[in-house]
């Protein structure tokens, strides 16, 4: 067999990294002559969930930077500005960044910290720490960001954040894969509130004021009991799914309130229904934590440009 014949398939993988290679560069120095002195980041859609920050040139390669979702650009070039950061989606086709409109940039959800010379302090493998990404999830939703610390196993989709924390205190707990995830997930879903209403249709809901310390349990046929509070204007606010507490469904409520424009979500056992209104303080506080972390790491960021 000709030598040519065996060495092809070595020299089509060498061309492809070399084209991958040269793609990463364009992609980063484009992005630096776009963002020029502002403090600039670049978020990829490479995954299902949403967006996330690049850590390395390998991330900007055309094989990594390509969209899993059709609701997810490829790239996000996000340059920091006043009175608020300034985004361009890369596209394929062009080769070049392209500039958001407020209609379409109202829906991406950002999920890198813009810093000072981005795309210059990349090296070919992630390193959070070199690009100045913080540890654990970062996101800004609306005006407020959030930084959700890594013990929480924090994730975040299109404008939802998504940890893991026990319940009543909401503090992390093991990991122990899908059973963790189910029994202590919780989440912040920025969305309206009819779809926990609509719960409500053609049900019978007991009032969560009257349950008690012994909630009597009156499944529906669908085998669950809700509960229901509700303001002063008799409008619901809090909506709790229970079924009967076994050993091996110890957190058998599914807890769902609307406040602050968002529906927060946990699950608890049947024995803390009561405390229900110390538990909603508390998981909003802890939310609220997340909020100051985000903030914080804003500040730094802001701090470390001003003496780049």
């Amino acid at each position: 067999m000709p030598l040519v014949l065996l060495l092809a398939p070595v020299l089509v993988m060498l061309g492809l990294m070399a084209w991958s290679a040269m793609g990463s560069l364009d992609v980063a120095r484009s992005a630096a002559v776009f963002a020029g002195q502002q403090p600039f980041c670049i978020q990829t859609g490479g995954q299902r969930r949403g967006y996330k920050p690049a850590l390395g040139l390998n991330a900007l390669s055309p094989f990594a930077m390509k969209s899993k979702s059709r609701g997810l650009f490829h790239g996000v070039l996000v340059v920091d500005g006043q009175p608020g950061p300034t985004l361009y989606n890369w596209s394929r086709a062009r080769e070049q960044w392209d500039f958001l409109p407020d209609r379409a940039a109202a829906d991406v959800t950002i999920r890198c910290l813009p810093r000072r010379n981005f795309t210059q302090r990349m090296t070919w493998w992630p390193d959070r720490a070199r690009v100045g990404q913080p540890d654990g999830a970062f996101v800004r939703i609306g005006d407020r960001s959030y930084l959700i610390a890594p013990d929480f196993r924090g994730q975040v989709s299109q404008r939802s954040l998504f940890f893991q924390a026990s319940t009543p205190d909401f503090l992390p707990v093991p990991d122990e894969g899908q059973e963790s995830r189910m029994r202590f997930g919780n989440s912040v879903e920025f969305r309206s509130s009819e779809w926990m209403l609509d719960l409500l249709e053609r049900r019978e809901p007991q009032d969560l004021d009257s349950a008690g310390s012994r909630p009597t349990l009156r499944p529906d046929k669908d085998g669950f009991t809700f509960f229901v509070g509700r303001d002063e204007r008799g409008v619901p606010h809090t909506v709790v799914l229970c079924t009967p507490q076994t050993q091996r469904n110890p957190m058998s409520c599914q807890h769902r309130f609307y406040t602050d424009g968002a529906m927060w979500t946990f699950s608890h056992r049947l024995d803390q229904l009561q405390s229900w209104r110390e538990m909603q303080a508390v998981f909003r506080a802890r939310v609220d934590g997340f909020a100051e972390a985000g903030r914080r790491a804003e500040e730094q960021a802001f701090g470390d440009a001003a003496t780049d």
